[in-house]
């Protein structure tokens, strides 16, 4: 996206997030990068929202915790937060609308919904592209700076240790079908995931703890972070085959 160099940058996030520190450190850090990289760039925040129930018109925000961590962010950089459910506040609850024809579910708006939520960052983008001061990159508000890194992208073929039968496959996979096989990657980062074909069943471990509940890669897509935040040093990653054929591509860390 830097490489664009766009006037504006429109964020979103809230509906899936989770209130946990690696949320809160890599979207700070997302704002200092693009603030850092285009200083001349102005930012707006969508806020989307979930509810409890669509078929009860009451558009109480459920994720309140996550909308605070956003507000706080945006208040801190001077970002304009466009906040949809102040919105679907002012439609339910002040207007007499049925929350249904907004939501139709806890976390995704209808196209009536999307149509407001697009309403609302246009004219937020306008008033922006006519402002005349663009806010200064203030203090961290929390400690970020590894999250503002380059990332450490290593293809599945440059790992530190392995047990059991893997394979290479398409020059940078390796490939394992061993119930039981490992493959470990030691790198210092604060944070890691891996990117892989999604078959198979694996169980991961940190630094020679143990090995987690057991994850269907059918179910959770071709790429996964797997860790939360962690102290700066060296980590051992470990990822066991548990079933099926298991194809790891990278190991992505920050």
């Amino acid at each position: 996206m830097i490489a664009y160099a766009p006037d504006v940058v429109v964020l979103e996030w809230v509906a899936n997030d989770s209130d946990t520190d690696i949320y809160k450190k890599a979207g700070e850090a997302l704002v200092r990068r693009i603030k850092t990289e285009l200083p001349d760039c102005r930012l707006v925040f969508m806020g989307f929202t979930g509810v409890a129930d669509v078929d009860v018109d009451d558009a109480t925000n459920t994720r309140q915790a996550i909308t605070t961590n956003w507000q706080e962010l945006c208040s801190h950089y001077s970002i304009d937060y466009v906040d949809y459910a102040a919105e679907l506040y002012q439609l339910i609850n002040v207007d007499g609308g049925d929350l249904s024809d907004y939501m139709y579910d806890g976390v995704h708006p209808t196209s009536v919904g999307h149509n407001i939520a697009h309403e609302l960052v246009r004219s937020t983008v306008v008033t922006q592209l006519l402002a005349t001061t663009i806010p200064i990159l203030p203090p961290r508000l929390r400690d970020c700076e590894d999250f503002e890194a380059d990332p450490i992208i290593r293809d599945a073929t440059d790992f530190d240790s392995e047990t059991g039968t893997w394979a290479t496959v398409n020059d940078t996979q390796r490939q394992s079908s061993e119930a039981d096989a490992t493959i470990t990657f030691t790198d210092t980062f604060v944070s890691c995931g891996l990117e892989f074909a999604n078959t198979g069943v694996i169980q991961y471990s940190m630094d020679g703890g143990a090995y987690s509940a057991s994850l269907d890669l059918t179910l959770v897509g071709p790429a996964r972070i797997l860790t939360g935040v962690l102290s700066k040093v060296s980590h051992d990653f470990a990822v066991k085959v548990i079933s099926g054929t298991v194809t790891i591509e990278k190991f992505i860390a920050i």
